[in-house]
């Protein structure tokens, strides 16, 4: 077959990063089909996605470590854990973003949604926004442009990478601590 010859020559951060967003994909779309998209709002969604994000960094960064051995420093498994956040972001945000063009009952749910969730937001901020401001930014919200998928895209990168920047300690090599009484002289 075609398909498993070309996924088998895929470098592991990639492979992983497309399997992890094809599952996340596939979780919002039994959302969309069951029609329990709310699910998507819940607070415990976001950890729940997150889950797949971190297996599939690590099991690559392990995977490449094998691979590159004492060359797969600090930075080569940050990049590979970065390299699988960017793949599973990019697959998760334009899938929420051509699921909200597809269907505007989705849509407009989602918009009543993050509004609710906005003026929730609002009691806690003070007086950081006028009221205007606030109306404007409850009146603006639209889950179904470009732009919003793009920063969504960001923000999720961005909260994983800091979560990269741990899982790369324990992903490179490191050196046996004697590994010097191995060494001729």
């Amino acid at each position: 077959m075609v398909v498993p010859q070309f996924f088998a020559n895929l470098r592991p951060a990639v492979k992983h990063g497309l399997l992890a967003g094809t599952v996340i994909l596939l979780v919002k779309l039994v959302f969309v089909i069951s029609g329990n998209w709310s699910l998507r709002f819940a607070p415990y969604y976001p950890l729940l996605s997150f889950l797949p994000i971190y297996a599939a960094m690590f099991i690559a960064g392990k995977t490449e470590r094998t691979m590159f051995e004492s060359s797969f420093k600090y930075w080569s498994a940050l990049k590979s854990a970065l390299l699988t956040i960017f793949i599973v972001v990019f697959i998760g945000s334009f899938s929420e973003y051509i699921i909200y063009n597809l269907n505007p009952n989705i849509k407009e749910f989602s918009m009543n949604l993050m509004r609710n969730q906005m003026i929730e937001s609002f009691k806690y901020m003070g007086s950081f926004y006028s009221v205007k401001e606030k109306d404007e930014m409850i009146r603006n919200i639209n889950p179904a442009t470009l732009i919003h998928a793009i920063s969504q895209m960001f923000g999720y990168f961005f909260s994983n990478a800091m979560i990269a920047l741990i899982l790369a300690l324990f992903t490179r090599y490191k050196a046996p601590k004697n590994d010097w009484l191995n060494q001729d002289s």
